[in-house]
């Protein structure tokens, strides 16, 4: 098997487990740290997009953190096929998709969609936070 392209995607509701929160610690839950440490939480991401990147309007400065994150690889995922080590890039994108999925299931009853990949290899990671211990795992439907 070769791959050749990877990509950042949003996993909607290819998930195991499902914590609700109340909207404070939702939009403020970090949902990157880059490898010099800083965080990016959904407020700070939708934020950014919406003032700084083309949504509301496009500000000619962005701010570092988010510009490391959307123009500079700063999560240093790299794709390695042979000699090339292409940057996966984008993971803004994936991410504004999830939160946006997150909202319409809290807004509509029974709303649930699972991804298309399109790609040979999919994998998930997780982030533990220093500190903090990560909730037992719950099944959604239950």
């Amino acid at each position: 098997m070769s791959t050749t392209h990877a990509e950042y995607v949003a996993p909607l509701d290819d998930f195991i487990f499902q914590r609700w929160l109340s909207f404070p610690e939702w939009w403020e839950e970090i949902v990157f740290v880059d490898n010099k440490k800083n965080t990016l939480s959904r407020k700070t991401l939708v934020l950014s997009i919406a003032n700084q990147d083309g949504g509301a309007h496009v500000d000619p400065k962005l701010t570092d953190v988010y510009a490391r994150l959307s123009r500079q690889n700063s999560l240093g995922w790299i794709l390695t096929t042979g000699e090339d080590m292409p940057a996966i890039e984008s993971p803004e994108r994936a991410a504004i998709r999830q939160i946006a999925h997150e909202t319409l299931e809290t807004l509509i009853p029974g709303y649930r969609k699972m991804p298309k990949y399109e790609c040979e290899i999919v994998f998930g990671g997780a982030m533990d936070v220093e500190g903090e211990t990560l909730p037992p795992l719950q099944n959604k439907s239950g």
